[in-house]
């Protein structure tokens, strides 16, 4: 591998490309030696990649509803659609992670 390494490299005055010379022979002879692990499928790994961030996204977001509609106290009105703001996100939350597991 090394004589052909020198083989290769020999020659060159032009420094650009007898660096690109060697980079191509390195990544060759990493392709050839070096086995690839086979990766997941697309479509499993989008599925747990987005499932786990939306989760947590979801559960932020219910969170900070919930704060809202417990802090709300005067204005009956606000309370009450803050409410259901917030009841609608839990229950859709909940069902997320019914729907995960």
């Amino acid at each position: 591998m090394d004589e052909e390494l020198h083989t290769r490299l020999t020659g060159h005055n032009n420094i650009r490309s007898f660096i690109e010379k060697f980079y191509d022979t390195v990544q060759e002879t990493c392709r050839a030696t070096c086995k690839r692990l086979r990766t997941a499928t697309k479509k499993f790994r989008v599925r747990q990649f987005l499932g786990g961030w939306m989760l947590t996204a979801m559960q932020k977001r219910t969170n900070t509803l919930r704060r809202l509609y417990q802090r709300t106290k005067i204005k009956n009105d606000l309370r009450e659609s803050r409410r259901d703001q917030y009841t609608t996100a839990k229950t859709a939350y909940q069902a997320a992670i019914k729907k995960r597991r």
